[in-house]
């Protein structure tokens, strides 16, 4: 009898559409993941439609990895990759998601660094507001926050969120802490959550634009989550 593989410590769900993205930052979007310190992962990717792209499929066929996994949907969702988002986290194996897109980029020790705080206790502080009044803030590893280098965008004082400037991303960056979590200044992949958490909201049900800082916010504000003070990635 053959033995169960073992379940990896993070599922990583990447959407990718057709001609949305340079080919060469999918590739490094895929060899940055394989590049990670820990071992303990697998790859989610699934393309948004049919394939169109030779040179997609190609780079796809070459990949030998046992822990990359790519679909293609028989039809595209076009929902900003939501849906996609959704199937990964109905398939995955992994005890933590992580949500990227194909055009972005994990440092190397990224999940290792997840990997270390994930261990810490779950527990609560007391925190002292105005007027004396104590709150409970709970420190929660189940959800991991961390920080992310926004490339080619300005922070804009004036509006609720950030500002893009395409073509500017060697330039400008802008770095998003990520905490506290703030629905217009936080981005999917700075979440890094329990599958079974997910799983208890029914996935990915949100398909709005906005639907990245609506679910963080909504999870963070229901379980409490963990800081971590470091900028782990880059979001194209």
């Amino acid at each position: 009898m053959s033995t169960p593989l073992r379940a990896p410590l993070f599922s990583i769900i990447m959407p990718h559409y057709h001609a949305a993205i340079p080919y060469d930052r999918f590739v490094r979007a895929v060899s940055c993941i394989v590049a990670q310190s820990h071992p303990g992962w697998e790859l989610l990717i699934y393309h948004d439609g049919p394939v169109e792209d030779t040179s997609t499929q190609a780079f796809v066929d070459s990949l030998t990895d046992p822990r990359i996994h790519f679909q293609a949907t028989r039809h595209r969702h076009g929902d900003w990759g939501h849906s996609l988002r959704d199937l990964g986290i109905k398939t995955a194996r992994g005890h933590y998601i992580l949500n990227t897109n194909s055009d972005n980029v994990l440092y190397p020790h990224c999940l290792a660094i997840l990997a270390a705080y994930s261990l810490w206790p779950k527990h609560t502080l007391k925190i002292q507001g105005k007027d004396d009044e104590v709150t409970d803030f709970v420190i929660n590893p189940d959800l991991l926050v961390y920080g992310e280098k926004m490339m080619g965008c300005l922070n804009t004082a004036n509006l609720p969120g950030f500002s893009r400037v395409r073509g500017q991303e060697e330039h400008l960056q802008l770095i998003l802490p990520g905490w506290p979590p703030n629905k217009h200044k936080i981005d999917a992949m700075q979440l890094v959550a329990k599958r079974e958490l997910w799983l208890s909201i029914g996935g990915w049900g949100d398909k709005s634009e906005e639907s990245d800082g609506e679910m963080i916010q909504y999870l963070t504000g229901r379980h409490g989550y963990l800081v971590i003070p470091e900028v782990l990635g880059e979001h194209w």
